[in-house]
């Protein structure tokens, strides 16, 4: 399972309670559609008083959160279904900042004794 357990029980207790497949869907079919997922998405964030996103910065937010966290750049790619680690460069955003503050926890002196 690659999403948090919370949001999946969420998802879960949704799907429950539905006769469809599908825990979000368009009111006349199945398929929600990008447009109506866009709309759905600009009401929620008005409804929530939140700046407006769309699903490229969710994206985003998305792998903030997971690098946050400790996802590797092979965690994000198998996240979002990338075939190709170059695409999934586009949302790594801290580019070797990291690395400055895992140095700052490497204690050399400590490993001599070892």
């Amino acid at each position: 399972m690659y999403i948090p357990d919370e949001l999946f029980n969420m998802l879960g207790a949704k799907t429950r309670v539905s006769d469809e497949d599908f825990v979000v869907k368009s009111p006349r079919s199945n398929y929600l559609s990008y447009d109506g997922y866009y709309r759905a998405l600009k009401r929620y964030c008005r409804e929530l008083g939140i700046t407006k996103i769309g699903t490229h910065g969710l994206r985003h937010s998305t792998s903030e959160l997971y690098t946050k966290f400790g996802a590797s750049r092979d965690d994000l790619r198998i996240l979002f279904g990338h075939s190709n680690s170059k695409v999934t460069d586009i949302y790594i955003h801290d580019k070797g900042q990291r690395l400055a503050a895992v140095a700052d926890n490497i204690s050399l002196l400590g490993c001599a004794g070892s």
